[in-house]
């Protein structure tokens, strides 16, 4: 699937109301993982290290596969970044968040929030 060159951000927006369709029960490798989202390889292994994430797997030895959940909880995880959260701080809120997908618009409010306070807080301030 080719995607324009655009931010991660757009990426994220892009994907919450795809235009494609993913059947419920369907699993996708880390690379088409990768490219949907936006989001390093590595950083959905880390993430799974981390616990954030799950990917499903036959054996230990076999190829991660996700599923749609994990595809929201990954842009969560992205927008939340964004919004100036680090990966400790998304880890308690996913703990707490409904297990619906995707996220409705009312659990995201204090995300926004806290995102346009966090960059409000990092805005340079006059010197004297």
């Amino acid at each position: 699937m080719d995607l324009p060159n655009r931010s991660r951000a757009n990426h994220a927006v892009r994907y919450v109301c795809p235009e494609w369709t993913w059947p419920a029960d369907e699993l996708i490798h880390i690379r088409e993982m990768s490219e949907r989202t936006s989001v390093p390889a590595s950083s959905l292994r880390y993430y799974e290290k981390l616990g954030l994430i799950t990917s499903e797997r036959e054996t230990s030895g076999s190829q991660r596969r996700y599923s749609k959940a994990t595809f929201h909880r990954i842009i969560y995880i992205t927008l939340a970044q964004r919004a100036g959260f680090n990966l400790e701080e998304i880890a308690e809120q996913l703990a707490v968040l409904p297990d619906i997908h995707p996220v409705p618009p009312k659990v995201w409010e204090p995300l926004a929030k806290n995102g346009r306070r966090a960059s409000i807080n990092a805005s340079p301030s006059s010197s004297n």
